[in-house]
């Protein structure tokens, strides 16, 4: 059986994903209640799958594939399994797909008209494999009512912007030229609004874990995505932690610009500290061969007691208010402070 023949029969596009040809076992299954199904049987022996890790495959490899459809004229679902492990149902309506739903795992129900869903529970997921994977085999086929969600996905490692996250439950909304992503991790729960050409992101966090960010931090900007740099950034953090401890709140805008970082409008309570003023604070982080981080702004408090002891020094001094404006250096990342080359205080 050639895959092109097939994906003609069908008169689904989307087997464009599939090149070569394989034995296959074909049934006719005749219910006695009605409607007849074909079902087709292959271990793809010969055929190349272009998707993404770990479900792709060289022709000399071997994947079970199952496929199940209606013979009846008309609107029908084709469903398909790989490996039993990845199912695929599409709902052809008279001009192609309707909608649909990839499930991980186990086959997603509840399939919504005009959406294509995602779910399931995986072990590894490259977000920039599967994004290219969409733009490949699935625009072309997208009608402007036809969007993809993704529903309670549970991933063992997920690779996004040249980061690892593990452990994550992602839940997703595309809209006509944007995405919302809802997740949930050990470091960090909140949302990312995203659009197509990743002009802006807008990223809301419940709840930031410091521990999470700080590798982040200390691995010198490594997980900034390709070429392009990282989009302009708008960032709020309702509760920022470290353990069991709650640090403040956090607002600021992220930019990039060439290598360097530039967190701005800095705004929030950190450590019993009022950042920002009216503009907010500014932090510069300057990387290169001899990388160095710049802290600009101004800073309030009430007892400065309590600071000191939030920082676990002896409570010297106790005020009813007070300011500092700041301008500190230090060499390396904002995780590196240390030894600030300069500073004022008022």
């Amino acid at each position: 059986v050639d895959a092109a023949t097939v994906r003609e029969w069908l008169d689904l596009d989307l087997l464009r994903l599939a090149k070569g040809e394989t034995a296959a076992e074909i049934h006719i299954l005749v219910p006695t209640e009605g409607g007849a199904r074909l079902a087709v049987a292959s271990d793809l022996a010969g055929v190349v799958l272009d998707l993404p890790a770990p479900w792709g495959k060289a022709s000399d490899e071997r994947r079970s594939l199952r496929v199940e459809t209606p013979l009846a004229p008309g609107p029908r679902r084709i469903e398909l399994a790989l490996d039993e492990a990845a199912f695929l149902s599409i709902d052809l309506g008279e001009e192609g797909p309707v909608g649909g739903a990839l499930g991980f795992g186990r086959p997603l129900d509840l399939l919504e008209p005009g959406r294509f869903l995602l779910g399931g529970k995986i072990e590894y997921l490259d977000w920039n494999e599967w994004n290219a994977f969409i733009d490949r085999y699935l625009a072309e086929d997208r009608s402007g009512a036809i969007f993809s969600r993704i529903r309670e996905l549970e991933i063992g490692r997920l690779d996004i912007f040249g980061r690892s996250v593990e452990q994550v439950v992602l839940s997703g909304t595309e809209y006509q030229e944007s995405w919302r992503f809802e997740f949930d991790t050990a470091w960090a729960v909140g949302s990312i609004v995203m659009p197509d050409d990743l002009s802006i992101l807008d990223i809301k966090l419940q709840r930031l874990d410091a521990a999470g960010l700080f590798p982040l931090l200390e691995a010198g900007g490594d997980f900034l995505p390709g070429e392009t740099g990282l989009p302009t950034t708008s960032v709020s953090i309702a509760s920022l932690e470290r353990g069991e401890a709650k640090w403040g709140d956090l607002a600021f805008t992220l930019r990039q610009s060439g290598d360097h970082l530039h967190f701005e409008g800095i705004k929030g309570t950190l450590r019993q500290l009022v950042l920002g003023g009216e503009e907010g604070m500014r932090l510069d982080w300057l990387r290169g061969e001899e990388p160095r981080t710049r802290l600009l702004g101004e800073l309030s408090f009430g007892n400065f007691g309590d600071v000191l002891k939030e920082f676990q020094y002896e409570e010297i001094v106790e005020t009813s208010s007070g300011s500092a404006a700041l301008e500190l250096t230090w060499p390396g990342s904002p995780a590196t402070f240390a030894n600030p080359k300069s500073w004022r205080r008022r």
